[in-house]
């Protein structure tokens, strides 16, 4: 609640936090093809038409919500250097079950580890888009 000039308990309404023009209507084309340039990297080449058809459908404050909880696949790639050999690079991707055993096989003796160096980029576009698939509802 806030108090107004007499000292009088206002309670909060919609029109305190939105502005009329805060209020999205659906992306134009513009609009999605910058969005599909600034985050087209974080999924495969194939799924950026279908990725671009799924954001002209949104409002840009939820498209935008959706792109930003997309993880980058050349942070994928420096943790798996990193800390790839204790399976904290499937972590970071939430392959729980794979960062497990990768952790308890110590990364398949070095094997799985140096496997996932070549893997983890393609592995995390196509966990965004499964991401962008399952939130987007289709």
């Amino acid at each position: 609640f806030r108090l107004n000039r007499s000292g009088q308990r206002v309670e909060p309404s919609l029109k305190m936090f939105f502005h009329p023009f805060q209020i999205s209507s659906l992306m134009d084309n513009n609009q999605a093809t910058q969005l599909v340039m600034a985050y087209g990297n974080r999924f495969p080449d194939y799924a950026l038409p279908s990725l671009h058809d799924r954001l002209v459908q949104m409002d840009y404050a939820t498209a935008g919500t959706l792109l930003a909880r997309t993880k980058d696949p050349i942070i994928s790639l420096v943790i798996s250097l990193v800390a790839g050999h204790f399976g904290i690079d499937r972590f970071y991707l939430g392959d729980t079950l794979y960062g497990v055993l990768k952790l308890l096989t110590c990364g398949g003796l070095g094997i799985w580890t140096l496997v996932d160096f070549f893997l983890i980029i393609g592995a995390t576009k196509d966990k965004n888009y499964e991401l962008l698939n399952g939130m987007a509802g289709y």
